[in-house]
């Protein structure tokens, strides 16, 4: 993709950005350090930007941005001020879980998102407990041994079918 395009689908990602109030992604606490080795200042205002998933998010491909990409006289400056503009309009975020369902409290005192804003290792790790959590559940209600669980294929479900009585539900196996 020519330099320009590159340059008009980044305005234009930021300009989205700046419209609904989404903030950009923020990089990965491990990335810092990554960042941090390539020679960027951690004072440096897009520090904590992903300027990679800003580029994957407005499409442009090429290579990963570089840290002299957003210096003066670098490949990002005709967009530099743009992106740090709505950079302090909308700030930054961890990608996953931003629009997280409401639920209510567990004290009753009022309501909150069900999780805060994550990065991809926490959605991974969230990812493990719940396999986990489904795990111990199904060896505590069944009996079954952890060897006979890893063993279950993917389609061995029960799933609800309308038969009987008023359309009650009862359970059949998938197929």
């Amino acid at each position: 993709m020519p330099l320009a395009e590159r340059e008009t689908a980044l305005v234009e990602t930021l300009q989205q950005h700046a419209r609904t109030g989404e903030p950009l992604v923020q990089t990965s606490p491990d990335t810092l350090n990554y960042k941090i080795r390539k020679g960027w200042d951690p004072a440096h205002p897009l520090f904590h930007v992903s300027l990679k998933a800003l580029v994957r998010e407005s499409r442009t491909g090429g290579s990963d941005p570089r840290h002299h990409w957003v210096e003066p006289g670098g490949r990002w400056e005709p967009i530099l001020s743009l992106l740090e503009q709505t950079l302090a309009q909308v700030g930054v975020a961890p990608l996953w879980g931003r629009h997280a369902a409401v639920i209510d409290r567990a004290d009753g005192d009022g309501q909150v998102p069900w999780t805060l804003p994550l990065f991809t290792a926490g959605v991974k790790a969230l990812i493990g407990i719940v396999r986990t959590a489904c795990m111990i559940a199904i060896s505590a209600l069944s009996g079954m041994r952890h060897s006979e669980l890893v063993e279950l294929p993917k389609d061995c479900h029960s799933s609800p079918t309308k038969s009987g009585p008023a359309g009650s539900a009862t359970a059949s196996r998938a197929s």
